[in-house]
């Protein structure tokens, strides 16, 4: 399958790879740890209880598979898997219902998952990996759960509301601006899912509301390569595209060897010294013209 382009809010190509997309993306937001933190996390309570089993989807059949449609305009499959594929809405059910559980689902604890192993003392791979930490949540503090319930339910769901409506108004929650949105693609579907083409999708999008447009975007990305514990990032597909191991400790990059008092490379993924390999997602003239727009917008110059 031939690889198709990334495309803009009004529905025009982008003319940029879609991979090449994801790793702009990626770079410019520093590195996505998410979901996006309202405040600091928590120190881990070493008496926290696992993680419930997933609870019943948020979204009806036929949002579910609209949003699909959706992740898949902003992030497209080519011969890679597409924002529906790595898993979007189960990202978003997890993030929208994350205070149907307690603690809420919002603060994966660790520090480590079981997919990668504890280093012997010569800083080789063990046979031993730790257990899953990121199946257990952290309890919010009394901030970050009022932050996270206005983000969520908005002032109409916090008992008081927020504390600056009176200011500017009350705070419109995800699960408002989800619920208004996909109402309104359902109503302005011009067919049946079933026969929902791209070209369709491109022409609905910007008749949705402009809460909606600004913020799904962030959460395809957030979904592709965050922890699949939060939902998304299926099979770590994401962290593929990506080209990023993701999570990588208790073994890390630099695995120390008590024995011979130093460190040791990662035996695929050079650190200190120079990675031979050739580029796996060069930068070609239209990511590059980009990136030098962005630059030259945000007050920058270029030295080459």
């Amino acid at each position: 399958m031939s690889q198709r382009t990334a495309t803009t809010e009004d529905g025009a190509k982008a003319g940029m790879p879609r991979r090449q997309f994801v790793r702009l993306v990626v770079l410019s937001a520093g590195g996505v740890v998410l979901p996006l933190s309202c405040g600091e996390p928590p120190v881990p309570d070493p008496d926290m209880t696992p993680l419930v089993p997933p609870l019943p989807g948020y979204f009806s059949t036929e949002e579910r598979r609209l949003l699909g449609h959706f992740a898949d305009y902003v992030l497209p499959p080519d011969d890679l898997p597409g924002g529906g594929e790595l898993g979007t809405v189960p990202y978003l059910e997890q993030l929208l219902t994350a205070f149907d559980s307690d603690p809420p689902r919002l603060f994966a604890a660790g520090p480590f998952s079981d997919r990668n192993p504890i280093p012997t003392d010569d800083g080789l791979p063990s046979q031993v990996q730790p257990e899953n930490g990121f199946l257990s949540f952290l309890p919010l503090t009394r901030t970050q759960e009022l932050a996270w319930r206005l983000e969520i339910y908005g002032s109409a769901g916090v008992p008081g509301g927020g504390p600056n409506d009176a200011a500017t108004g009350p705070i419109i929650g995800l699960r408002q601006v989800y619920a208004e949105a996909l109402k309104q693609a359902l109503a302005l579907l011009p067919t049946s899912l079933d026969a929902l083409s791209e070209d369709d999708v491109i022409g609905l999008w910007p008749k949705l509301p402009d809460r909606f447009r600004y913020d799904f975007p962030n959460r395809v990305i957030e979904a592709a390569v965050s922890l699949p514990e939060y939902g998304g990032n299926v099979d770590r597909r994401g962290w593929q595209i990506a080209h990023t191991l993701g999570d990588t400790m208790p073994f890390g990059f630099t695995p120390y060897d008590r024995v011979a008092g130093r460190y040791r490379p990662h035996p695929s993924e050079p650190f200190s010294e120079r990675d031979a390999r050739p580029d796996p997602d060069p930068i070609d003239e239209a990511l590059r013209l980009h990136l030098e727009l962005v630059v030259a917008g945000a007050g920058g110059k270029k030295f080459y």
